[in-house]
């Protein structure tokens, strides 16, 4: 998926998702890096640093919910999820 994920399927905040089990739409709120860490390369030449972010959804009245943004990935891969541009 390369180096950046989020440039495979570009997501913003306004994105509205379809979850096709729940048949409820979503809107994503918010991004944010949660947690940045590093390890060693296999070549011993440095560290690779990588982050987690998280994406804040909002499903409904007070349905807040958080998901990394790497299982958005796969939900809209399984389709799961469809990722709708507004």
């Amino acid at each position: 998926m390369g180096n950046n994920q989020n440039d495979l399927y570009d997501l913003e905040a306004g994105d509205i998702l379809y979850d096709s089990i729940e048949g409820i739409f979503g809107v994503l709120c918010s991004r944010k890096l949660e947690f940045r860490y590093s390890k060693m390369r296999h070549d011993d030449y440095g560290e690779e640093v990588s982050h987690l972010a998280v994406w804040k959804i909002y499903w409904g009245p007070n349905d807040f919910s958080r998901y990394t943004e790497s299982s958005l990935f796969k939900m809209i891969d399984s389709n799961r999820l469809t990722l709708f541009k507004p």
